[in-house]
């Protein structure tokens, strides 16, 4: 069990959690990530590392408060903290030194950018951080955005994306940034990505669902080739990202999904509310086969069956 250190409500919708976990704090970098279980019945959750405290042995990482009941409850332990997992960011500390940087962030990205804000700061980068939000409730870490960016900037409204890829296109084509590093929504990521005339890395973790790398999901393809972001990401060229298939991926792994359009042409950006029927509150859990790890490296019997039982 790993002992949870505090819980705070971040913005309107998001509650940042500290947990002690001491060999992920010492050893997680920019941009990783890690799998948590609220207890033994949880899924398994990947979550951004949004804060890593080494001479606390703590690190910190954010959840929807409204579809994580599961982490909102009075607990003050994890069942599991699995990490640090994925790539960290692939910037070179010597090429990021005086060059300038731009972070575009949203969602749940605002908390997940911290600690690549911070990597670029130590490395010596020009770091500019850009947030956006439908509205300033929905704005979170903008005094920890403060302490991190040599230049902060805020977009909110309904149509903040599309503001957003208007700044980025206005940013880059003043040609004294090197890379934007974007992470957050589908459709942001998008729209900074297709608009915006400078290379564009993108942390992509919103569609990995559960973290035990058995579904189909948490995949992109890149430049025609179909990659893990778990294993092979979560940093892509976001150029070359197939985004049509994130976001139609995105909305098939939740009951309720945004999903949208981005026209370059003329800049604007729709929101679609997707519905379905589908009621988690009345699904039936099946429970996995257990296993001691001993037992479990000697056979396969924890793998699903599928459709053969």
């Amino acid at each position: 069990m790993y002992n949870i250190v505090s819980k705070s409500i971040i913005g309107s919708d998001r509650l940042l959690i500290e947990v002690e976990a001491p060999r992920v704090a010492a050893s997680a970098e920019a941009g990783q990530f890690m799998v948590v279980m609220a207890d033994a019945d949880s899924r398994r959750m990947p979550v951004g590392i949004c804060a890593i405290n080494r001479e606390r042995g703590t690190v910190s990482f954010s959840v929807c408060s409204k579809c994580s009941g599961e982490f909102a409850n009075d607990s003050q332990q994890l069942y599991a903290v699995v990490g640090p997992l994925g790539n960290a960011l692939p910037l070179e500390a010597g090429k990021v030194s005086g060059q300038r940087v731009v972070i575009a962030a949203d969602r749940s990205g605002m908390a997940n950018m911290l600690p690549v804000a911070q990597w670029l700061r130590a490395k010596g980068a020009v770091t500019d951080i850009l947030m956006g939000a439908v509205d300033n409730a929905h704005v979170c870490m903008m005094e920890e955005a403060k302490a991190m960016a040599d230049h902060l900037m805020l977009s909110t409204g309904s149509d903040y994306v599309a503001d957003m890829a208007k700044t980025l296109v206005e940013m880059a084509q003043s040609n004294v940034y090197g890379c934007c590093v974007a992470t957050g929504s589908i459709a942001m990521m998008q729209a900074v990505s297709e608009r915006a005339t400078m290379p564009v890395l993108v942390h992509v973790m919103g569609t990995t669902f559960d973290g035990s790398g058995m579904g189909g999901d948490g995949r992109v393809t890149v430049d025609g080739r179909v990659l893990s972001a778990s294993i092979d990401g979560p940093f892509f060229d976001g150029k070359k990202v197939d985004f049509a298939e994130l976001a139609a991926q995105s909305a098939a792994l939740d009951s309720q999904r945004y999903t949208s359009t981005f026209a370059p042409s003329d800049g604007q950006h729709e929101y679609t509310e997707l519905q379905t029927t589908l009621d988690p509150t009345k699904l039936h859990r099946i429970q996995p086969r257990r296993q001691t790890p001993e037992t479990r490296i000697h056979n396969f019997d924890e793998v699903s069956a599928g459709f053969t039982e």
